[in-house]
């Protein structure tokens, strides 16, 4: 056997290995948020689980967006620290601190957001903001904690902090259940403290071992993420603020259609899950490769996930074609009600996306940062335009999302293509 062939089987391993570790924590972790979910929207009912959709849909669309580049620029720059023998420690330093401005940013800018979203006074929104808050704080130490250990390639502390989180989840959810707590609120701070648990006992297995620290300025971090907090901005609305955009476009006598989208989306968006587990890992084998200009294992790697990603991406549809309405029943309950085609063309949505996971991260691998940002740019215009079409709120919000992630698709590819020339 050749050196290369050994190196590429070796590597192949590794990413399989790896992928199957994070897929561990993240099956429980996928498993417990839908019985998390289903089990506040049985207590709650139709109405009250409206406003917790809002919730969700802020933050897992925005604050998600927002925090979510943290662990990718974090995994992509402790990788490089990783190859050239150095710590994470200044990188994280400046993470956090970076973090907890954001943070506060959001918080301000939420403020004069929410009355108008609920359609009640600042003091009747105080509630929904605070819990929101609480939410992105968490939020941002997580993500800051497992872009470590994606980097350093602790993909079993990393899938230990998945699950903590959703046994976290499932333990306060419980007590709820059992109290019959009818507020959206505390089953929304549910959601803070399950993160909070999750870092405190996994941090302490984020740390490298001792190495020579890189400090990096504030704003070298602020200019690198920059263009990757645009990108994943704009990709986390898309696929977590749909509810939000229907709650908008409904009358005020039809505001449970945001609900009923939420739970219709959670079950087009199972295949996510699944590939979350190979996400995780993809980013430290493609900076590896391109710090070792090797394009043939760049391209090899990223083949494989590609095809995995649209097969998994073509088995969702089917699956929402051949059973949506059933799937929606059996885990959210009756009151969740929606056609198929609805749950068949919010999965089609999430197929696309599943390529955007991909194409993405491939991008910021090659240093295509700002290119990739424009990509995601004329995604959303692609979003804002086609949910201006006089459609019903929920068919044109799903045509949006449609049109958008075929808009990312292509635009990726082309920074992707033009990425790998110059490697």
């Amino acid at each position: 056997m050749s050196q290369r062939s050994l190196r590429d089987r070796v590597r192949s391993q590794s990413l399989r290995a790896g992928s199957v570790r994070v897929a561990t924590g993240l099956a429980f972790y996928g498993a417990s948020t839908y019985v998390f979910l289903a089990v506040a929207a049985r207590v709650l009912g139709a109405a009250a689980y409206a406003d917790f959709a809002v919730f969700w849909g802020l933050v897992y669309g925005v604050g998600l967006g927002a925090m979510f580049p943290f662990e990718q620029e974090i995994s992509r720059r402790t990788a490089l620290g990783r190859e050239h023998g150095t710590s994470e420690v200044g990188v994280l330093r400046s993470a956090y601190r970076l973090s907890g401005l954001v943070v506060a940013v959001l918080a301000l800018l939420l403020l004069p957001v929410l009355p108008r979203l609920t359609h009640t006074g600042l003091s009747e929104s105080l509630p929904l903001w605070a819990v929101t808050v609480a939410a992105f704080a968490g939020l941002a130490a997580a993500y800051v904690s497992r872009g470590a250990l994606s980097g350093r390639r602790r993909f079993g502390a990393y899938a230990t902090q998945l699950a903590v989180e959703g046994g976290a989840r499932l333990l306060l959810a419980v007590g709820l259940a059992t109290l019959a707590v009818a507020s959206p609120w505390p089953w929304a701070l549910v959601v803070t403290v399950a993160l909070a648990v999750a870092v405190a006992l996994t941090a302490r297995r984020g740390r490298s071992a001792v190495a020579p620290e890189r400090q990096v300025p504030l704003g070298e971090l602020v200019v690198a993420m920059a263009a990757v907090a645009i990108s994943s901005v704009i990709a986390q609305s898309l696929v977590n603020l749909g509810p939000v955009v229907v709650r908008l476009l409904s009358d005020p006598a039809d505001q449970e259609l945001s609900g009923r989208f939420l739970a219709a989306a959670l079950v087009a968006r199972l295949p996510i899950f699944a590939f979350a587990a190979v996400q995780a890992v993809l980013m430290p084998h493609l900076v590896q490769a391109v710090v070792r200009r090797d394009a043939a294992g760049f391209t090899r790697s990223l083949r494989s996930v590609l095809l995995a990603t649209s097969g998994l991406g073509l088995l969702g549809v089917l699956a929402c074609a051949a059973a949506g309405p059933q799937l929606l029943r059996l885990l959210i309950g009756p009151d969740f009600e929606l056609p198929r085609q609805d749950i068949v063309l919010l999965a089609v949505s999430i197929a696309l996306f599943l390529g955007t996971l991909v194409l993405q991260p491939a991008c910021l691998a090659l240093r295509q940062h700002w290119p990739a940002a424009g990509a995601w740019a004329g995604a959303g215009a692609v979003f804002v335009v086609l949910t201006a079409v006089p459609l019903a709120p929920l068919l044109r919000v799903e045509l949006a999302l449609i049109g958008a992630c075929a808009a990312a698709c292509g635009g990726l590819s082309v920074v992707l293509v033009r990425g790998l020339r110059r490697l």
